[in-house]
């Protein structure tokens, strides 16, 4: 659902690039701008941390331009957006959040 609905923003998909700390997979890639698509109520785990350092590492190496995080409400459970953990960490590394 979250991709599919980036999808419509233009692009490319599943752009690869290599990092530091491995490899990042970014969801869409529009106008050389990071889109990462999440779907239901997110938090900060470890696996969500270590995708915003890398994000945080492509956008301060000028790999892409900037990073937005799109975080969609559930079609299941009807539940959506990120934990304040996780959206306080967003913002403060730099990343825009969107919540549909």
């Amino acid at each position: 659902m979250g991709e599919d609905s980036l999808k419509l923003m233009g692009g490319e998909s599943q752009v690869y690039y290599r990092t530091s700390q491995g490899g990042r997979y970014v969801d869409q890639l529009v106008d050389g701008f990071a889109h990462e698509s999440k779907v239901g109520y997110t938090s900060l785990t470890s696996d969500i941390s270590r995708q915003i350092s890398k994000d945080v590492e492509l956008i301060q190496t000028e790999q892409v331009q900037g990073a937005t995080w799109h975080v969609f409400q559930s079609p299941v459970t009807g539940v959506g957006g990120p934990s304040q953990p996780l959206l306080n960490t967003l913002q403060q590394s730099g990343i825009n959040v969107i919540i549909h």
